[in-house]
């Protein structure tokens, strides 16, 4: 089964890559065991750094280390060390859940600013829960993409 089938519609998967500097992947042709393989090898440090870019936002205060668990610092000081540096497997797969909520947040509410401003917003459809806390497990992942897709379709309940 492919990865857009479950875990987002097209337009996001493709805009988490982006945000990721991935766009040349082929969308179509990537499947869960392939999206399995690419987490567990680990992004490029480059690939964090080309997201934290692309939501600027992030920045602010201590997000970075919320959304992701790594401190800005932390960052900061990688960035100095060698180019084939790679994020742990568990830092990859926070940045995949933080990349494929915030692409579906900001294709619904317009902008890259307004998606990391809700992910950072108490919901109160997700009984007042942030969303950058929710996705640090695939419930609540699921859960916060269920909800993006709701409001994407006007479906509020």
């Amino acid at each position: 089964m492919a990865v857009q089938e479950h875990m987002a519609d097209r337009t996001a998967l493709e805009q988490a890559l982006h945000s990721l500097g991935l766009g040349p992947l082929s969308v179509g042709a990537l499947s869960d065991l392939d999206l399995h393989s690419l987490l567990s090898r680990g992004f490029p440090i480059q690939s964090f750094e080309f997201l934290v870019e692309s939501f600027p936002g992030l920045t602010e205060g201590d997000r970075l280390k919320q959304a992701i668990g790594v401190s800005k610092q932390t960052l900061a000081r990688r960035r100095g060390q060698q180019a084939e540096l790679r994020t742990s497997r568990a830092e990859s797969d926070r940045i995949w859940r933080f990349a494929m909520t915030a692409a579906l947040a900001t294709e619904v509410l317009g902008t890259n600013d307004h998606a990391v401003e809700w992910l950072f917003s108490a919901a109160m459809a997700l009984d007042n829960n942030r969303p950058v806390e929710l996705i640090g497990t695939i419930a609540g992942f699921q859960a916060v993409q269920d909800h993006l897709k709701r409001m994407k379709y006007g479906v509020y309940t």
